[in-house]
Order: C-alpha cells, then structure tokens, then sequence
C-alpha cells in the first residue's frame, strides 16, 4: 500500500509540527493500514519548544534525527534512540537544545489487555 506525502496528516501540537506517516496520534489517523497499534511519525520543532506525547501508547520512543533534544535531563544528539520505559507516565516531555530547530522520529504502539 503506498499513500502519497499530501495524504498524510500534518499536526500541528504547540510549536511542533508532526507528519504522521502510520497509525493513530493525537485524534488523527493515517491512512496507511496497520495491523496493530502502531504508530510513526516525524516531527519537527523549533529550538525551545517541547512536545508531550500522550500516554495512549504505553510503549514510546523517540529517534534523534537533527538537532539535540533534552528528555528526562539528559541530552540526547543525533543518532540517538530513546525507549520511554514507564508505560504509566502520564506525559513526556521532550525539548530541543540550542539549535534553531530539531527533527526526530516518534514511534510507538498500544499494548492490548489480557
């Protein structure tokens, strides 16, 4: 299944702006089919902005692309993969450095009760 860029759902959650290239995020839904819930997107924020994401998916990354992030008080560079281990957190917060703006990949999925 292929779906053109113009198909895709571009969020925008504060300074961010999200592609979201598979699955579910903040009420929008790409028009990729899944099998599962997965998500994946691509988001670009501007230096001091920060993003939240939600707790919808108990398991979440992040994939430093361009710039440098802080999480959790570390900073993290490009090349970087982070695994947001506490699927409870109610929100994570994710910042950019002193670059004029960062890109990283988020991911994610949903876990499915017993």
């Amino acid at each position: 299944h292929h779906s053109a860029a113009a198909d895709l759902p571009m969020l925008q959650e504060r300074d961010a702006r999200i592609r979201l290239i598979l699955g579910s995020l903040y009420g929008a839904r790409s028009p990729v089919p899944t099998l599962s819930g997965t998500f994946y997107a691509d988001a670009v924020l501007d230096a001091g902005a920060r993003l939240t994401l939600m707790p919808e998916h108990q398991e979440r990354g992040a994939y430093v692309a361009e710039g440098v992030i802080e999480s959790d008080g570390h900073d993290c560079e490009v090349g970087t993969m982070l695994v947001f281990k506490n699927p409870r957190t109610s929100r994570i917060r994710v910042f950019t450095g002193f670059w004029l703006k960062c890109r990283y990949l988020i991911l994610g999925r949903r876990m499915r009760s017993i």
